[in-house]
């Protein structure tokens, strides 16, 4: 059934169905159900009376009367979700000799009225500005049946708009972590709290020299190893700052012939008595030593951790 005037409800919150019965039809099957105490019917446009139909299995309407062939039948069922949210109110009331006016609250513009369940157009059969009570244009009859839905409306104000994310609400990311899951960081992580941990694993990064040199890049790990392949000097780059403190252990293996290579260790290491370990220089012998920092690298202080390993 087409509305006269604006259409009250957005369509989300109801499901409409319209037929044209063929003769005595009684029963019309109504697409996607409803809800039962949900659902108003009408019959060429007249709201049907609740004893009119019977709709008590969520699936069909049973006309009373069987219809003519040809009329026009109408079927809203609402949603459910609207009738708990109270989007809308009914009232219903029985008219005195030639009284207009009846008190009921609404939203101006959001009310339908029905006279003997015939939709009367706002505006013109009825004035409804106030928000407290209707006035007809003409005066009714006693008895006659007047029924009012008054239909909420949906403040938005506490809505979230375009503006609101990155500034109230966080912005999607891809990259956000999560606490149940796994995750992995690639850039600094600063954590001013203290940190418990039941384990934790660090990368074991291998070095290689390179004319004679070799760097280890304290940004990429904390443990490194290197297997000489030639005398070579090692340079510590990118310590964190001073005040931030650092360490690393440093696997270094001699190679498989013996060859007895030799390292420079940074100048700025400070060894035990001043005096640098000699390296192992046995085939694939095994030698380990950690280093820390407090400065950013100013001092490294350098300890063997172990020599002449397997």
């Amino acid at each position: 059934m087409a509305y006269i005037g604006n259409q009250p409800v957005p369509q989300a919150t109801q499901t409409r169905d319209s037929y044209t019965a063929t003769a005595s039809q009684t029963t019309f099957a109504v697409s996607g159900g409803y809800s039962i105490g949900f659902i108003d019917v009408f019959m060429n446009g007249v709201k049907l009376a609740s004893t009119d139909f019977t709709a008590s299995d969520g699936n069909t309407v049973v006309l009373a009367s069987g219809a003519a062939a040809g009329d026009l039948i109408d079927i809203i069922a609402y949603d459910t979700f609207v009738a708990a949210q109270t989007t809308y109110t009914r009232s219903t009331f029985t008219a005195t000799a030639a009284q207009t006016t009846f008190s009921v609250n609404y939203t101006v513009g959001f009310i339908d009225v029905f006279m003997n369940g015939v939709k009367l157009i706002v505006g013109t059969d009825v004035t409804a500005t106030s928000g407290s009570d209707i006035v007809l244009a003409s005066g009714a009859a006693a008895g006659d049946l007047i029924e009012t839905i008054a239909y909420g409306t949906f403040s938005i104000a506490n809505a979230l708009i375009t503006s609101d994310i990155g500034v109230t609400v966080q912005a999607y990311d891809a990259d956000t972590t999560k606490n149940d899951v796994a995750n992995t960081f690639t850039a600094d992580q600063t954590i001013s709290a203290e940190l418990i941990a039941d384990s934790y694993n660090e990368s074991y990064n291998a070095v290689t020299s390179t004319s004679n040199a070799t760097t280890v890049d304290c940004e990429t790990g904390n443990v490194f190893s290197h297997t000489l392949t030639e005398n070579t000097t090692f340079t510590f780059s990118n310590p964190p700052a001073s005040g931030t403190a650092y360490a690393f252990s440093l696997r270094v293996v001699q190679d498989a012939s013996a060859s007895g290579y030799t390292v420079t260790w940074p100048g700025a290491v400070d060894w035990p008595s001043a005096t640098a370990p000699t390296l192992t220089a046995t085939a694939d012998a095994v030698d380990w030593f950690v280093f820390s920092t407090v400065d950013g690298g100013t001092t490294w202080y350098g300890f063997t951790s172990g020599q002449a390993l397997a």
